[in-house]
């Protein structure tokens, strides 16, 4: 039994006998509630975006993306160690963060704010976002970049990220490992006088 639309949802009941195969066709992506029962239309957000240098595939990267609205609707929702990939059409790296269960309302005024391992917190701000569908953003712009230089993740750069920048450069050059992998700025795999320049330039 499929049940009528409400809160962008459809309550689906399986028989208890039988195999209760169930096929629900809708115009935007959905997920499976199985304790409640429930399709949840999905909410999510592809950003294409560029990092501070690098030109060209240097592997996945991980990023929170979190959409905030204050004023009379307020909402905010936080999606964790959502994977970007390299987007060769664009030479940009491309994520879809997501989903976003909880409903919100379809307008505009959005913030949306991603922020990865070492990269500062980058905001848009005045995003228009629509509930239950995929929502392009495409951030290439030279003035859009990712900028490097947040090792304590307190989303500032400051004389202790220089710092700590100074203890894994040993010598003109350190092979990267697993312990200071996020010091490699421009992912050739050494921590060299360049990554060190990168993190000047934003401070």
């Amino acid at each position: 039994t499929v049940g009528s639309w409400k809160d962008n949802e459809i309550k689906v009941t399986v028989p208890a006998a039988g195999d209760g195969n169930v096929t629900v066709s809708v115009g935007s992506p959905v997920r499976v509630n199985k304790e409640t029962n429930n399709f949840d239309l999905q909410t999510t957000i592809k950003l294409i975006f560029k990092i501070q240098g690098i030109t060209s595939d240097k592997g996945p990267k991980l990023v929170d993306v979190t959409i905030k609205k204050t004023a009379a609707t307020a909402y905010t929702s936080t999606v964790t160690n959502q994977t970007a990939r390299w987007d060769s059409a664009t030479s940009a790296y491309k994520v879809i963060a997501g989903p976003f269960l909880k409903s919100f309302p379809s307008q505009a005024g959005y913030t949306v704010s991603i922020k990865g391992a070492s990269w500062l917190r980058r905001k848009f701000a005045g995003i228009t976002l629509t509930n239950g569908t995929e929502n392009s953003m495409s951030r290439v712009a030279q003035a859009d970049l990712f900028k490097y230089g947040d090792f304590n993740d307190d989303n500032m750069l400051e004389i202790r990220d220089l710092a700590l920048m100074v203890t894994k450069l040993q010598g003109l050059s350190t092979p990267v490992d697993n312990n200071n992998a996020e010091f490699d700025l421009n992912n050739d795999d050494v921590i060299s006088l360049t990554d060190f320049s990168l993190l000047l330039t934003n401070y």
